[in-house]
């Protein structure tokens, strides 16, 4: 109906989604599975360098409890790391193929979304949007990421350049890939497809 035009489709278009509510007050993840139009899923040489939203980071209070619901439904992981900012791992999303980054940070009660990351391709055209067109106050990427990190989801000698926006204990990782450049999206990308 009506409601589905905000996503820019036909109001004959059909979609199922979920929410998923964790620790933060304010604040849920949204799935979508659109039946008409199908989704297309991102192709199988994807790479989170393409263009896209390619990776979200989760913080939970166990990360031990998350690698084995991983483990017991056979979802590999791409890489884990310890260090500042405490253990760490990710791998990819075996519904949608973006990078999942699961961050341990004991604290919480419960899960919550610490950032989403969006590879593009005119860094300086979304730095303007973000800043000039929503107003919102733009930080050093290095301030919230480490290159290093690329390694940790199988981009270990990336280059890359970036912003952050950072909203309370939530950001956005804003990049865009030098070497290897990512990929843009196809001309007839549509909001149903995948990442």
């Amino acid at each position: 109906g009506e409601t589905i035009k905000v996503h820019g489709l036909s109001a004959d278009d059909t979609a199922l989604m979920w929410w998923m509510i964790g620790d933060q007050d304010f604040f849920q993840l949204e799935f979508f599975h659109h039946t008409s139009p199908g989704q297309r899923p991102l192709p199988a040489d994807w790479r989170p360098c393409d263009c896209g939203w390619v990776r979200f980071s989760i913080a939970v209070p166990d990360l031990d409890r998350s690698r084995n619901a991983l483990e017991r439904r056979g979802v590999p992981l791409l890489g884990s790391a310890e260090g500042p900012g405490g253990r760490r791992m990710a791998f990819r999303d075996p519904q949608v193929g973006v990078i999942v980054e699961v961050v341990e940070d004991r604290g919480r009660a419960g899960p919550a979304f610490r950032s989403a990351t969006s590879s593009v391709s005119d860094l300086e055209g979304a730095r303007a949007y973000y800043r000039d067109t929503l107003g919102l106050p733009i930080r050093p990427l290095e301030e919230v990421r480490d290159a290093g990190d690329e390694a940790l989801w199988g981009l270990a000698e990336a280059k890359r350049k970036g912003f952050a926006v950072t909203i309370g204990d939530r950001s956005l990782e804003i990049v865009q890939y030098e070497d290897p450049v990512g990929r843009k999206r196809p001309a007839d990308f549509c909001i149903a497809d995948q990442g």
